[in-house]
């Protein structure tokens, strides 16, 4: 994770894509993952962390307030998505912990469904 920093705006960039972050010279699309959900942006804040992943030849950064813990989950131990949710396309799964509900998305199927401009992307 890196500590959220200055991005660079996408022209005509949907509301949950911050922008750009600068990241040793590459420039990195960041998704902030609730404003995407809640359809609606969300002004980020100083202790908002950028989870760095990469996903073929292409990196990306999503957006998280906190990480609390990092897991591999056997595909049996989550429920089938609901696929009436308003963000079924990238809503795979849900896991059921301690009476919490985790919803598990596929970060392929947010980015296909992200609304950057194809020409930035």
């Amino acid at each position: 994770a890196v500590l959220a920093a200055e991005t660079v705006p996408i022209p005509e960039a949907p509301p949950w894509v911050p922008g750009f972050l600068n990241l040793h010279g590459e420039a990195i699309p960041i998704l902030d993952v609730s404003a995407r959900i809640e359809k609606r942006g969300r002004m980020m804040e100083i202790s908002d962390l950028f989870l760095i992943g990469r996903r073929q030849e292409h990196a990306f950064g999503l957006v998280v307030q906190e990480i609390l813990d990092i897991a591999s989950i056997d595909s049996s131990a989550m429920s089938a998505a609901n696929q009436e949710m308003p963000h079924a396309p990238y809503l795979v799964g849900v896991l059921n912990v301690e009476g919490w509900q985790i919803m598990l998305l596929s970060i392929a199927r947010l980015l296909e469904h992200s609304d950057i401009p194809e020409e930035l992307a």
